[in-house]
């Protein structure tokens, strides 16, 4: 898909309804275990969790009444003894030396002994309740993997989905191997297709995508001032704002052990708001009191949480400085939400204001935005209510990775274009024709929002999450960022299906994996070796030979990756972050113009995992503000690309 400059017709949706093929499958996922035995479980695992937070708040109850009983016992033989002496003193004034002595002694003794007993009781107290906590979680976990509920019912789904994929698949040759030969054909897939892509792959630099006009990236010149741009400020601005959400939502524990943001080492204390409040109110720059609702709003000491494999964590907050309404959806840092991230078979579903168009989406993900989008749901309510007491804010979603994935879609189920405003858009030396955009998306009536808001979403390193149709859509409403080579945006099932025809074909020609590989191991030592002029010349004739081979090679393979895929929301921008001298880096800030060609295939990176982690992008956005700020203070004007150096 290109993200173009030129008008793209966008029509409104109807409200959303899963295909009869994905409510099929629901219907006959069952357990880990058989459905007796799971129920059992499940009503064992109650009952115990009823059990230890009974005897969790039993003794609590007991130390607070053992601490008290101390305190007040202590107090009153230390008021006792003090009036004694008191009484001794005025008798004898003689004695005032020896008496003063006695009530310091005294004082200091039950205050001492005061500290130690209260000290002493507060430590077993605290040690019983992290027990019977771990011992609680423990047997939530049992449930959420063998019990009759939600959690289970995914792990059994995403099992009986890739042993269909795997072993299942009569066009996939390998299956009547073994699971042995299966593995070893996808293994032996990814390494040859792994090495052929780092020999034949050409990293992008501002110099590159500056003068290759087949690249699938552009530099910004002037996004600022596209329609898209929701609040209407610089565009870096908003990325790096929202970013702050992100990763805000992670909580306080991750957050100090990723290094996220300069946390206090001790955090206010509140009875009111949980810590995870204050580091995400610290974080972002609000109030505590601008947090409207979170997941760990008002939680009865006698709640059970149930399994659940939709249900994110989530934060809803009014941000005064952006005149928005924030709902942040984390990402993934639970079983729960690899179960959702592992629920990627796809969903048909239609939207709010259109039911004639059919549009597909990351199956786990589409489930965890409709529950939020829920009308009797807590999220709603408060997004809801927020948006009526400030009838001049808009409403913005923002998430890391899972999150962002979800608050897209949850997004696009809210949304639909504003066709009253219009903007045309002139052609220019980097976009070639023009045509009309919309302005901006906005709630719709069918949502039960108050209609007609300003709504956009920040995804910061967002799955493939959505068919390239509803992508295409998306252009506008959605910005989403992605870090480096990251290897998430980069996933969906279609890729399994890729690796399978690769494997399969790699099978039928024999030893062909092997020479790829000893090709490549040649070339490398060819690089290091130190020959003579002459055998450099040689050399060099051989690597052109086998340079070609090596493209002919990925041509064949990618000639076999045509299997459907899902693709992050558009617009897109990639961040990178490139050694310059010395200890400087340059930040390359671009839009992605063909969402399909870079996000058909994982680019195999030494970076692509660490390229996702939250600490990894606020880094480089940090670093991009810093070069962006220096470059408004010396050239406010200037219509240079976004290149920023440290």
């Amino acid at each position: 898909m290109t993200v173009t400059e030129g008008g793209i017709e966008i029509e409104h949706l109807s409200t959303s309804t899963s295909s009869s093929i994905h409510d099929a499958n629901h219907a006959i996922d069952g357990t880990l275990l058989p459905e007796n035995v799971a129920s059992m479980v499940t009503t064992v695992s109650l009952a115990t969790r009823i059990s230890l937070r009974c005897s969790s708040l039993f003794f609590d109850a007991m130390f607070e009444a053992a601490k008290y009983g101390t305190s007040l016992s202590l107090g009153l033989s230390r008021t006792a003894l003090v009036n004694a002496i008191s009484t001794a003193k005025h008798l004898h004034s003689m004695l005032e030396k020896y008496t003063n002595l006695g009530l310091y002694i005294v004082n200091h003794t039950f205050s001492l002994a005061e500290l130690f007993a209260i000290s002493g009781l507060q430590f077993t107290s605290k040690t019983i309740q992290s027990s019977l906590k771990a011992a609680e979680e423990s047997v939530r976990l049992i449930d959420g993997i063998f019990g009759s509920n939600d959690t289970s019912r995914a792990i059994a789904s995403i099992i009986t989905l890739v042993h269909r994929e795997l072993a299942q698949d009569p066009e996939f040759g390998l299956a009547k191997a073994g699971k042995l030969a299966i593995l070893a054909g996808l293994t032996k897939a990814l390494t040859a297709f792994a090495v052929l892509q780092n020999v034949t792959h050409k990293p992008m630099t501002s110099s590159t995508i500056r003068n290759n006009s087949n690249s699938n990236l552009s530099v910004i010149y002037d996004d600022n001032k596209r329609s898209w741009n929701y609040p209407q400020r610089q565009i870096v601005n908003n990325i790096a704002h929202f970013m702050k959400y992100a990763s805000a939502a992670y909580g306080e524990s991750f957050m100090r052990i990723l290094g996220i943001g300069d946390i206090p080492t001790v955090l206010p204390h509140s009875r009111h708001h949980h810590p995870n409040h204050h580091a995400f109110a610290h974080h972002t720059g609000n109030s505590v009191e601008d947090i409207l609702l979170s997941s760990y709003t008002d939680r009865s000491p006698l709640h059970l949480h149930n399994p659940s494999i939709h249900a994110l964590v989530h934060y809803v907050t009014v941000d005064h400085a952006a005149k928005a309404i924030v709902l942040t959806c984390r990402g993934t840092l639970g079983l729960s939400d690899i179960l959702t991230d592992l629920s990627f078979n796809y969903t048909e579903f239609t939207l709010p204001t259109d039911p004639t168009r059919l549009f597909k989406a990351h199956s786990g993900m589409l489930d965890a935005a409709q529950l939020l989008a829920k009308e009797k749901g807590k999220v709603y309510q408060k997004v809801r209510q927020g948006l009526l007491s400030y009838p001049d804010y808009s409403l913005v979603l923002c998430g890391h990775s899972l999150g962002g994935g979800v608050a897209s879609l949850l997004c696009v189920l809210w949304s639909q274009p504003n066709k009253e405003k219009w903007t045309l858009v002139n052609s220019n030396k980097n976009n070639s024709g023009s045509g009309l955009h919309h302005s901006s998306f906005v709630t719709s009536k069918q949502s039960g929002l108050p209609p007609g808001r300003s709504i956009h979403c920040y995804a910061y390193g967002p799955p493939g999450v959505m068919s390239l149709e509803l992508s295409n859509y998306c252009a506008g409403l959605v910005t989403s960022v992605v870090h480096g080579y990251d290897i998430v945006s980069s996933l969906s099932l279609g890729l399994l299906k890729d690796f399978k025809n690769i494997a399969t074909s790699l099978q039928a020609e024999g030893d062909v994996a092997e020479e790829i590989i000893s090709r490549v191991i040649g070339r490398i030592q060819k690089r290091s070796s130190t020959e003579d002029e002459k055998e450099n010349t040689k050399g060099a004739d051989e690597f052109n030979e086998d340079d070609q081979w090596f493209w002919a090679m990925i041509k064949t393979m990618r000639a076999d990756m045509t299997s459907e895929k899902m693709y992050p929301p558009s617009t897109v921008y990639w961040i990178e972050t490139i050694p310059h001298v010395k200890e400087q880096h340059k930040i390359i800030l671009c839009r992605c113009e063909d969402v399909e060609a870079r996000f058909s295939e994982i680019v195999f990176t030494r970076t692509m995992f660490m390229d996702h982690s939250p600490l990894m992008y606020e880094r480089a956005i940090r670093k991009l503000c810093r070069g962006f700020t220096k470059d408004c203070l010396s050239s406010p004007s200037s219509s240079s690309p976004y290149f920023f150096c440290k």
